[in-house]
């Protein structure tokens, strides 16, 4: 047996409130983007009152991580969406190999079956 006391928050407790915490944040997305851009502000003023110490002068520039961080995500998002171009397959480029398709063994012939 266990010295230690029991928890009161049991492992049901713990899921329900993860639980309700993600139906509050799908309900309430305006709050949720409300609550980032504040913070982003916030860090945004924060970046203003530190000295900094750059290794490269254009990490001096007020707001510089903000500004290239931003970049920097969007140039992937759009690199994703250029290369899905690129590599992308028919929808039925498996299907006949596939276990779960409409005719079952329909690349098989006569003989095979």
């Amino acid at each position: 047996m266990s010295d230690h006391p029991a928890s009161p928050i049991t492992p049901d407790r713990a899921t329900g409130r993860f639980v309700r915490m993600l139906d509050w944040l799908v309900a309430n997305p305006m709050r949720v983007i409300a609550g980032l851009a504040i913070v982003c502000g916030l860090l945004a003023v924060v970046d203003l009152l530190y000295e900094k110490h750059p290794s490269v002068p254009v990490e001096a520039l007020p707001f510089f991580y903000p500004v290239f961080g931003f970049v920097i995500y969007a140039l992937v998002i759009f690199g994703a969406k250029t290369l899905r171009l690129i590599i992308r397959r028919r929808e039925d480029y498996y299907a006949p190999y596939s276990i779960d398709a409409e005719t079952p063994n329909s690349h098989m012939t006569g003989e095979q079956r």
